[in-house]
């Protein structure tokens, strides 16, 4: 009878093991890949019924940066979208508002959640380093930068015990979390408490350490106590005074006149978090298009613009990540010519479509015709009013 049960315990354990692995393969999904992220940089895409987590892989490894779905987020969720050009940063706004989803950015990496989430991580996080950055002590080790990888099937709860043994920490509760399993993963640098609190917010909870004993425990990310944030006094509105009835603004002579200190509930600083991130990339967006529109009033399709000095026909700026179509419509007029492909690049898979970038400084036609075909590794040559871009291969001897 013993036997039966140890035999009966030891099948239940399994499959409450296998139902947790397979429901965690799709409880959180990780990218991360090397390069700095250019979040101005102008881009489109569409896509039909694709599933989230196959986009934004797609879109993190065309465009260098990571991000992370919270483990409450369906990657399955089929996405169809037609995203015309826009800045980078605006059009993964679109797209993840277009799910009913919230994101924010934690440097390079971005996080995406249900509503409210990504505030509730903004604060989080940003509470942390308050104190980091004022007590030191067992709270500045949760600055210290690292990556984070885990294997197939990896569990939090061990994820979050190796990030506090790397601080020098220990935890105190978290045998009480929800057991999960999770897929392979890697994050890039990015501070302790930040990685802790990104694998934390998907449970509900946010951290605390008692700096008496190093010990870190988890709570509830709203304990129903007022919380202070400090912010940047030219971030906050009149307005805010106003839409945030409960929360309490001092700035003045107890505090710098550069910044401004919030008190109030979570739910309400979390939110204003949310809104003051967004303002930050409507103003990073306006300034791109206005950079845009001021090198399209040059004649330009990107930072470019044609010059004449002595009847020299000329061209100076910069193309980032823009089609040959655009390319050739901006330099073929400047130079009065016609520029193609030859049948020998197509065959190579570059077509009007494929995306270049490069920097011309007063390059006359020639100059630009090679910066040009040295992107594409091709050849130019001229027929009447046309130039011909074909493969290096079929160079003529």
């Amino acid at each position: 009878m013993y036997k039966r049960f140890v035999i009966m315990r030891h099948l239940v354990w399994c499959v409450v093991m296998l139902a947790a692995m397979v429901s965690g393969l799709f409880a959180a999904d990780f990218t991360a890949v090397s390069g700095k992220t250019n979040w101005t940089q102008r881009v489109s895409f569409h896509c039909d019924e694709t599933p989230l987590s196959e986009l934004f892989a797609w879109l993190a490894n065309s465009y260098h940066f990571t991000f992370f779905l919270d483990r409450r987020v369906d990657p399955g969720m089929l996405v169809a979208c037609q995203q015309p050009e826009a800045p980078l940063i605006e059009a993964l706004a679109n797209t993840v508002e277009r799910c009913g989803l919230s994101w924010c950015i934690l440097q390079s990496h971005i996080y995406i959640g249900p509503k409210d989430a990504a505030g509730q991580l903004l604060l989080s996080t940003a509470l942390t380093r308050q104190k980091y950055a004022k007590t030191g002590g067992p709270y500045s080790a949760l600055a210290r930068v690292s990556t984070l990888e885990g294997k197939q099937f990896c569990q939090p709860r061990m994820l979050l015990e190796r990030l506090a043994r790397d601080a020098g920490l220990s935890w105190n509760g978290l045998d009480r979390m929800p057991l999960d399993c999770w897929s392979a993963f890697f994050v890039s640098p990015l501070p302790i408490a930040d990685q802790m609190q990104m694998l934390l917010i998907g449970f509900g909870v946010r951290f605390e350490l008692d700096e008496s004993t190093s010990t870190l425990k988890p709570v509830p990310l709203d304990d129903g106590h007022d919380v202070t944030r400090i912010h940047a006094a030219n971030t906050i509105s009149p307005d805010m005074h106003t839409s945030y009835s409960h929360c309490r603004f001092e700035t003045g002579s107890r505090h710098s006149n550069t910044s401004v200190r919030v008190t109030g509930p979570y739910a309400e600083l979390a939110q204003l978090e949310d809104e003051l991130m967004r303002a930050r990339i409507k103003s990073l967006c306006t300034s791109a298009a206005q950079v845009s529109q001021s090198a399209r009033a040059t004649g330009s399709g990107s930072d470019r613009k044609a010059s004449s000095r002595k009847g020299k026909k000329e061209v100076t700026g910069t193309i980032e990540n823009k089609t040959l179509e655009e390319v050739f419509e901006a330099i073929g007029p400047v130079f009065d010519v016609k520029l193609k492909l030859d049948e020998s690049l197509t065959a190579r898979g570059i077509t009007l479509k494929t995306r270049i970038s490069c920097k011309f400084a007063r390059t006359g036609l020639k100059s630009t015709l090679d910066i040009v075909g040295a992107e594409l590794n091709a050849q130019h040559r001229q027929e009447g009013d046309e130039i011909v871009f074909s493969d290096n291969s079929n160079k003529e001897k």
